[in-house]
């Protein structure tokens, strides 16, 4: 065998471990990207699950507004309270928490 020959089997060799090398690589490139797409995926639901929570409290909270205004709008409308209205307010302002 010749020079030529022995460095082209050379170079044969070289380029097969070399593809051998970069196909494992991809390979576990494509493993620790998956892995990273999955948790993107489940973040992006987390954040869904909380914004729609999240909107849930703020009707709750506006619900709770507009309950409290109405019993103010009553309470200054009126001169007096009696103890029996009194207790009915604060049971329904409790209700509310």
């Amino acid at each position: 065998m010749n020079d030529e020959n022995k460095l082209e089997e050379l170079f044969k060799k070289y380029n097969e471990e070399m593809k051998c090398h970069t196909s494992a690589l991809s390979e576990e490139f494509q493993s620790r990207l998956s892995t990273v797409a999955e948790g993107v995926t489940m973040l992006n639901e987390k954040v869904d699950r909380i914004e729609q929570t999240q909107n849930l409290h703020t009707e709750i909270l506006k619900s709770h507004t507009e309950k409290i205004d109405r019993i103010e709008t009553t309470l200054d409308s009126r001169t007096e309270v009696d103890r029996s209205e009194f207790v009915e307010l604060k049971q329904a302002v409790l209700a509310m928490s």
